[in-house]
């Protein structure tokens, strides 16, 4: 619960600074209701902390997508991906300004392998859903069509949270993201289809 709150607590004064560098521990641990010495318990520095709050809301995603893989474990792959898009936006738009205030540092508080843990993972989650609901194909043209999959629902939450802002509604997003993944996937399909 104390790195719950001292994560939140970033977020919180991040949000009100509008600027990392002007983000300080006092502030952080005042907001979180915890002394200055636990914060140490718990991290070496401001950067650590910001990377550990991004963490937690990516495996917040991962596991969100997966459990929604099991929940659908008897549907049509159309609707386990349409569920797994209704996932991704409502995630992205529940909190955008939150999500919005880290991505804008990510950059500079997460390491290489973070970053590529974070997309390995929820591309795997996207690998997971093709291999046991889709046709059968070659785990290497599953792996890209997952790749892609998920780069257009990222770069599509992405800009909701950081361009748009909010000038569509959810359904109004989703639709348009579910668009974009059906048509790509009904590309693919039609070109791996034999003449």
């Amino acid at each position: 619960m104390t790195v719950l709150s001292l994560e939140q607590a970033f977020v919180r004064v991040l949000m009100l600074t509008g600027d990392y560098q002007k983000v300080r521990v006092r502030d952080v641990v005042d907001v979180a209701g915890v002394g200055i010495g636990t914060f140490y318990d718990y991290f070496p520095n401001l950067q650590v902390l910001a990377a550990s709050a991004m963490r937690t809301r990516r495996d917040s995603l991962i596991r969100t997508l997966r459990q929604t893989k099991v929940r659908h474990a008897d549907a049509s792959l159309s609707t386990l991906i349409d569920a797994m898009l209704d996932d991704c936006v409502e995630m992205a738009l529940q909190q955008p300004k939150e999500w919005a205030a880290l991505m804008m540092i990510e950059r500079q508080v997460e390491d290489l392998r973070g970053f590529q843990a974070f997309h390995v993972g929820i591309q795997q989650t996207w690998v997971d859903a093709f291999e046991s609901h889709g046709p059968a194909m070659p785990l290497p043209q599953i792996k890209t069509l997952s790749a892609m999959v998920h780069a257009i629902t990222y770069g599509w939450c992405t800009q909701e949270i950081l361009v748009f802002r909010g000038d569509r509604t959810r359904q109004a997003s989703r639709q348009a993201l579910g668009s974009a993944v059906h048509g790509y996937l009904n590309t693919v399909r039609s070109q791996s289809q034999p003449s």
